[in-house]
């Protein structure tokens, strides 16, 4: 399975997740996280799927890693816009995926 499909298929698997857990979030109010440095996929993902994109800032100085302040920026500002992030995508540099799942706690799936 290519990088592409499986990205898909979390965007499918986070998106059906967190619907499920918030019913009353319409799909026109999510929003996929990407950072700077992200591949072109989370882009692609919002356009497939007719989704929000938000790209966060990412540092050379932090060694292009996400720093929790720029999430927390972007996390207050889109909630308090009535936008529901539900993926954080930081691929392709660390090969990660974070799926705001069912719980107050965050799991980081590696692929």
């Amino acid at each position: 399975m290519g990088l592409w499909t499986s990205f898909q298929i979390a965007v499918v698997a986070a998106r059906f997740s967190y619907q499920r857990d918030h019913p009353y979030v319409k799909a026109e109010n999510l929003i996929i996280y990407t950072t700077t440095q992200t591949h072109s996929l989370g882009a692609k993902a919002g356009l497939v799927f007719g989704l929000k994109v938000r790209e966060i800032n990412v540092r050379l100085e932090d060694q292009l890693a996400l720093r929790g302040q720029f999430l927390r920026t972007a996390l207050e500002e889109d909630t308090r816009n009535g936008l529901h992030p539900f993926i954080l995508s930081e691929l392709p540099f660390h090969n990660k995926i974070l799926a705001i799942g069912r719980s107050s706690a965050c799991v980081m799936h590696v692929i």
